[in-house]
């Protein structure tokens, strides 16, 4: 790069086109509230801008490009500040500059949506895919690979309130994959339902995952999964949204695997029948893989521990047992 010009120019906000910022990423991260947002805000608050603002001259394009300082131009304007300075250096090349931009992110970029969302920005602005491989990549601590940029660009089209919990749940690029291979009517009607339910990383996922095998086992779209009575009836009712979480989840579970459930409701009939007022409490595998029945109980004196044995030893106690384990 040619030597520096530590000149500052005053240029005004007012003027239209007087810079260019169409390389202002800043923007696309507000929504995702990254860790550098509120500090940068409360230093400008404090002191105003002591840095200037840097451009750069690029071919065909009268106005400076400007590569760093967004926030402030942003802060200037919401302070009604007309003018800021402007150290315009001589032109880079796409290298060059996509590694000045990448560099000046990466700290800001610390989850797997905020990542994608960069690569696909870059993409946006016609850096070449080959660079942003072999240049940017790196640079984020991801192998410079053409398949993983593919993927973090699919990421990057998700629905924007489904990215936005993503990134507040820090998920995987693991999780994030599998999401942006699911049908997006889908994804957007479940992130919809958040403060409906209880919608947690793994509920999401949970749902998405089996949802979507219902909708493609009973070849069903999914408005018509949706619009099904026990569903409306189940979000429409006026109950906590851990309640509806509850049997929106005990649904979609019977409607997916349907013998197990119905194995399952006969082991709970057992359950309930022999077990109900007992001094312990029988749990077992829910995928009904491993033909176990676990018993747990707790005692706090002698007299308990004689009835809890008691309980363990009587004939209903064992007849209950084989009747579960028949089952498996």
């Amino acid at each position: 790069m040619e030597r520096i010009s530590l000149a500052c120019e005053k240029i005004s906000l007012i003027s239209p086109g007087e810079l260019d910022t169409s390389l202002d990423f800043s923007s696309k991260l507000n929504p995702f509230k990254t860790k550098d947002q509120e500090l940068l805000l409360q230093g400008l608050e404090r002191s105003g801008i002591l840095s200037p603002i840097l451009s750069i001259k690029k071919t065909g394009n009268p106005n400076p490009l400007v590569i760093d300082g967004f926030k402030r131009i942003k802060w200037a304007l919401s302070s009604k500040i007309d003018t800021v300075c402007v150290i315009t250096l001589p032109q880079m090349e796409e290298e060059e500059l996509v590694v000045f931009l990448t560099t000046k992110y990466a700290p800001t970029l610390d989850t797997c949506v905020v990542r994608a969302l960069f690569l696909y920005f870059l993409v946006e602005k016609s850096f070449k895919h080959k660079t942003i491989v072999e240049k940017v990549m790196p640079i984020l601590g991801l192998e410079p690979h053409k398949g993983l940029l593919e993927r973090y660009l699919k990421i990057a089209g998700l629905p924007h309130k489904l990215l936005l919990f993503c990134h507040e749940k820090d998920f995987s690029l693991k999780r994030c994959i599998n999401l942006s291979y699911k049908p997006r009517r889908l994804l957007e009607t479940i992130i919809g339902l958040n403060g409906i339910i209880s919608l947690s990383a793994s509920l999401l996922q949970e749902l998405c995952d089996n949802i979507h095998d219902i909708l493609r086992r009973d070849d069903m779209d999914v408005e018509a999964f949706f619009e099904l009575k026990q569903v409306r009836d189940i979000l429409g009712m006026e109950k906590d949204p851990s309640t509806k979480t509850r049997l929106l989840r005990r649904f979609v579970w019977q409607m997916r695997y349907p013998v197990l459930s119905s194995v399952h409701a006969q082991i709970e009939e057992i359950e309930k029948r022999h077990f109900s007022n007992m001094p312990f409490c029988i749990k077992w595998d829910r995928s009904l893989e491993n033909r176990k029945i676990t018993i747990t109980g707790s005692v706090s004196s002698p007299n308990e521990l004689d009835s809890l044995i008691d309980a363990l030893s009587d004939k209903g106690t064992k007849e209950g047992i084989n009747k579960m384990l028949a089952r498996f």
